[in-house]
């Protein structure tokens, strides 16, 4: 008896242990590629991990070149061709992957994997029925053309006024919620309103027809001004039009790249830029709009901010093409009322056949810029092979030519402190381009963004011949290639309005 209460206390003994052993060897659940992917924060910069196929993942860091990554153990991988070099993925308590560290021979560096940014696709407009009939009735289309990227496409054609409506719905079913303007603020916005409303009168009627989408609740908003929660609307209050803090463009910047017809054997002219920022996208969107307005070109602009709002590089039916690099040269704001630069981006497209009828409007006209951001100055070029950088400086506006077959335009000057040979983007862009006379075809010239890109968020290619675009994203390595055309757009509306 004793022995054989000896055996079974052995025998539940030795059940135990094996219960243990088999929970501490149980294998943790096999995590997918595609949990490791995202992005990363080390302090000010930002790293991307992206599935490429279906088997391999890669690490890109800005200004370095793009890594494989090895599967080594468990949520360890090795960089291919770094001699200890590791990087390891932390999952939280739910199993989700949270940090990725990177074990280098100089040191261990942590980074936080940054959230998904939330974006709507396609999202559904929802008419107010106390909106004027005067502000209903234009055509609008919008979608998410890229999977699982926050990016939107929005097509807009009607009166100034219907555009603006429209927009104002867009804005309401995102979330942009209007406040009063403060009282002491309403008499520089009537007079603001003023200004904007004899030198641009369609962003004037745009305005009016954000705020007829609010229905009867505009009379309480003040003359129509509101303060938005965005900051992406700080175009609308003269307010924010004093520069306080001159800031600086640091690492982030943009490129812009021309190639005037001879650069190519099929005679088109051909403009490039990438959008580098570190800064993750927020409502960022190609807009297609066509004004129902005489005098007025329609356009395709990609836009990042508020839909409409800070617009970054784009064309018109004319072949004038236009990109924006910020700057960081403070000057003395203009106490006058004046358009700020993002706005005066739009007024160009939507008037300007050329480049010399852009130097003639900008001429004519205030220009500063908003408090909120950095301050810019542009790439301007036309289909017949005219270009030119357009700045802001405290002696006044400055128009830069070149003299040779292309011009580039990175965060450097070309004017004032005429300091743009010192920027790594400008001399890589010239000596890309000086090996590649007659070659500067759609590729060619994404070949050339490709080599200068850092944090760059998206490129644009324009033909400014026949009006197409093509789109590429980093998480692609510059191989998969997005197409637009503002010539296909133009053709469908018109169509619209013959049906009409």
């Amino acid at each position: 008896m004793k022995y054989k209460k000896f055996s079974i206390v052995l025998f539940l003994l030795m059940l135990f242990a094996a219960c243990q052993a088999t929970i501490a060897n149980k294998p943790e659940p096999v995590l997918s590629l595609e949990s490791f992917v995202g992005q990363y924060e080390f302090k000010s910069m930002i790293a991307r991990v992206v599935l490429k196929g279906e088997t391999t993942l890669t690490l890109t860091v800005p200004g370095q070149p793009t890594y494989e990554l090895i599967p080594a153990k468990g949520t360890s991988f090795d960089i291919k061709g770094l001699n200890r070099y590791r990087i390891e993925f932390k999952k939280n308590a739910s199993g989700a992957v949270t940090q990725l560290i990177a074990h280098q021979p100089d040191g261990t560096f942590v980074a936080k994997k940054r959230s998904n940014i939330p974006y709507p696709s396609s999202v559904v407009l929802t008419p107010n029925p106390a909106i004027p009939a005067e502000y209903k009735g234009a055509y609008w289309s919008n979608e998410q053309p890229i999977k699982d990227y926050p990016f939107e496409k929005i097509e807009v054609a009607g009166t100034y006024k219907q555009i603006g409506c429209m927009f104002g719905q867009w804005y309401q079913a995102n979330g942009y919620v209007p406040r009063a303007l403060p009282s002491d603020k309403q008499e520089t916005a009537r007079a603001y309103y003023g200004f904007i409303d004899k030198i641009y009168p369609g962003m004037a009627e745009q305005m009016q027809g954000v705020y007829a989408s609010y229905g009867p609740n505009l009379s309480e908003m003040h003359m129509g001004i509101p303060v938005w929660e965005s900051p992406g609307f700080g175009f609308l209050l003269p307010g924010v039009i004093i520069n306080k803090n001159n800031a600086s463009p640091g690492k982030d910047g943009c490129s812009n790249v021309f190639a005037r017809p001879g650069m190519n054997t099929d005679g088109h002219a051909r403009f490039g830029r990438n959008h580098d920022w570190s800064n993750p996208m927020l409502h960022t969107a190609l807009i297609f709009t066509y004004p129902e307005t005489t005098g007025h070109y329609p356009t395709l602009v990609m836009t990042c901010g508020a839909p409409g709002f800070i617009a970054a590089d784009g064309i018109n039916n004319q072949g004038l093409a236009m990109g924006a690099a910020s700057v960081s040269l403070k000057y003395q704001p203009l106490k006058e009322p004046a358009l700020i630069d993002v706005s005066a981006f739009h007024l160009v497209l939507e008037k300007c056949a050329n480049v010399e009828e852009a130097i003639t409007l900008l001429r004519s006209i205030p220009i500063t810029y908003c408090d909120a951001f950095m301050p810019n100055h542009f790439l301007l070029a036309d289909r017949g092979g005219a270009s030119v950088v357009v700045e802001f400086l405290p002696t006044g506006i400055e128009f830069s030519r070149a003299d040779t077959p292309y011009q580039v335009m990175t965060n450097s000057y070309w004017a004032g402190p005429a300091d743009k040979d010192r920027c790594w983007r400008y001399r890589l862009a010239i000596c890309k381009l000086q090996s590649k006379q007659g070659q500067i075809d759609m590729n060619g010239m994404m070949d050339v963004m490709s080599s200068i890109h850092h944090s760059t968020q998206w490129t644009s290619i324009y033909d400014l011949q026949d009006l197409s675009m093509i789109l590429t994203l980093p998480n692609d390595h510059f191989t998969k290639q997005y197409k637009f055309s503002l010539a296909d757009f133009i053709v469908r509306m018109e169509q619209r309005k013959k049906g009409s």
